[in-house]
């Protein structure tokens, strides 16, 4: 994608559809002009590919980069080559559900930035997890400050960051844990029909 080796790069990966606030991610580059070695790779697709894209080059973005299609072979290898991953959300989508990257994304032992309204499971579970940074939805310049912020910060402190969220995914969200909770649910609700 022509990111130079060295170069900060934040990483918005997975469907690129209405409700993934991916444009708003595209705009937060607007104020990180000035962060020369600050790149975005938009990897996936969806309905607000072209819209982003169109975005993208109508602000002269020109460290942001798209990768379409985003084939599944590909995505350790993008996913890894992030310093931060990026999940926007619209406000209501927050509260209604836990968007399925959230756990790849935590898997990928990378720090996140995650836009997800105070009180929302999903901030919860970032900051429980202690693995990221949450910011307001919908709120550009919100998520520049947040990369900035997250730039500004030691690679160790991502890397723990990173560690926090697979470890906490590994807690939470795996087969091994989930499967035998649901079965608990399955034999109480047969036990209280009967």
């Amino acid at each position: 994608h022509g990111i130079p080796d060295g170069a900060f790069i934040a990483v918005f990966g997975g469907n690129v559809g209405a409700a993934s606030g991916a444009d708003t991610v595209v705009e937060a580059w607007r104020d990180l002009q000035d962060l020369e070695d600050c790149y975005l790779l938009v990897a996936g697709a969806g309905e607000l590919l072209d819209p982003c894209r169109e975005l993208a080059a109508e602000l002269r973005l020109e460290r942001v980069r798209f990768q379409s299609p985003w084939l599944a072979a590909d995505t350790a290898d993008v996913l890894a080559a992030a310093d931060v991953l990026v999940l926007p959300t619209r406000a209501a989508q927050a509260w209604a559900s836990q968007p399925s990257k959230l756990i790849s994304y935590m898997l990928a032992e990378r720090p996140l930035i995650v836009g997800a309204p105070d009180g929302s499971d999903l901030a919860g579970v970032v900051r429980q997890a202690g693995c990221g940074l949450v910011v307001t939805p919908s709120d550009s310049g919100a998520l520049a400050e947040s990369v900035r912020r997250m730039r500004s910060l030691a690679a160790s402190e991502r890397t723990t960051m990173g560690k926090a969220g697979k470890a906490y995914a590994g807690e939470h969200f795996t087969e091994e844990v989930c499967l035998p909770a649901v079965l608990r649910v399955l034999e109480s609700a047969v036990r209280r029909s009967r």
